[in-house]
């Protein structure tokens, strides 16, 4: 097996714990699990206050994307990048995605269990 076939195995295997199904924030504050995941309550109502986006409007987890090899990685979504912002951490608008550096999104992830996840691209 190359070094390259391992590589995108090791990938798979981590991003195979990621939460597909993802729920609006109105309805976490009441129940704060998806797919047998509990989410950070402190988290969910920080979002709730800081966050000028309607409940309905906010949909979490929000998953960041990785390249591998980069020093950051990127949301699909402009919902997800207000929300990132609403934590003070910088988020830039190019191509059409709005990139993160990867502390910050080791640190969202550490942080606030369940409401932040990342998917490593290969």
């Amino acid at each position: 097996m190359s070094i390259e076939n391992i590589i995108k195995h090791e990938m798979l295997t981590v991003n195979r714990g990621i939460i597909k199904k993802r729920k609006c924030l109105k309805d976490l504050l009441s129940q704060p699990m998806i797919d047998g995941v509990r989410l950070d309550e402190k988290c969910l109502k920080k979002i709730a206050e800081n966050c000028s986006l309607p409940l309905e409007d906010i949909l979490l987890p929000i998953t960041f994307f990785v390249p591998a090899g980069l020093d950051e990685g990127y949301l699909q979504v402009e919902n997800d990048a207000r929300v990132v912002e609403s934590f003070n951490v910088r988020v830039v608008h190019r191509n059409k995605l709005f990139w993160v550096k990867k502390y910050e999104i080791r640190r969202l992830i550490t942080q606030h269990p369940g409401c932040f996840q990342m998917i490593i691209l290969p």
